[in-house]
């Protein structure tokens, strides 16, 4: 018959567990609270600091991020080129080509609502930008709201633009105009994400 072991003393039971936690104790590090860290945060970002220097992301990895993040999107992947674009938008809000992509992602995924949220938040960083506009307009048709989209194309065609690119904007809300008036825009395609909506522009160092 095996013997019945011995069961420890109460007092080495106590002992043995209170000085393992008091060791512990001693070597485990401060809990911060998650309200002391809010207010330096805060500070941070109110004077212009960016999640991507707390992360010590340099301007290169960040180019990087977005050369992937433009390949989902060039392979129709929108949805996870979505997520990526809005990682960037959060680690430097100041960067209008972040907040692009996101409208852009979102325009094609369908959801207009939330895509012109972004746009007008590119009109606020880049008010003198016309094609936030133009895009506005897109969604505005594609939501049915033909005259929200007609005083937008007029907006672009009216305010004054600079540059081939700007030009080539007011032209095509000048042509979307003509559609919608002459009531033909449902049978042109025109607005619908498939025909109205180019490709994010290739970002530097990324071949097309």
């Amino acid at each position: 018959m095996n013997p019945t072991p011995s069961s420890p003393s109460p007092s080495g039971a106590a002992s043995a567990p209170a000085s393992s936690a008091a060791s512990a104790a001693s070597l485990a590090p401060a809990a911060v609270p998650a309200d002391d860290l809010a207010g330096p945060l805060m500070s941070f970002l109110e004077q212009g600091g960016r999640l991507g220097q707390l992360l010590q992301l340099t301007p290169k990895q960040l180019d990087l991020i977005y050369s992937a993040a433009h390949q989902l999107y060039a392979q129709g992947r929108h949805q996870e080129a979505l997520k990526a674009f809005g990682v960037l938008a959060g680690l430097d809000p100041s960067q209008g080509r972040f907040h692009h992509a996101v409208a852009t992602c979102l325009q094609r995924l369908g959801r207009y609502r939330d895509a012109s949220m972004c746009y007008l938040f590119l009109q606020v960083i880049e008010p003198d930008g016309l094609e936030p506009l133009f895009r506005l307009a897109e969604c505005a048709l594609a939501e049915g709201e033909a005259g929200s989209a007609i005083g937008l194309l007029e907006s672009v065609v009216n305010l004054p633009g600079a540059g081939a690119s700007d030009a080539s904007w007011k032209t095509r809300s000048q042509a979307m105009l003509t559609l919608l008036r002459e009531g033909h825009a449902d049978a042109n395609g025109v607005g619908t994400p498939d025909r109205a909506l180019p490709p994010e522009p290739t970002p530097p160092g990324v071949s097309s």
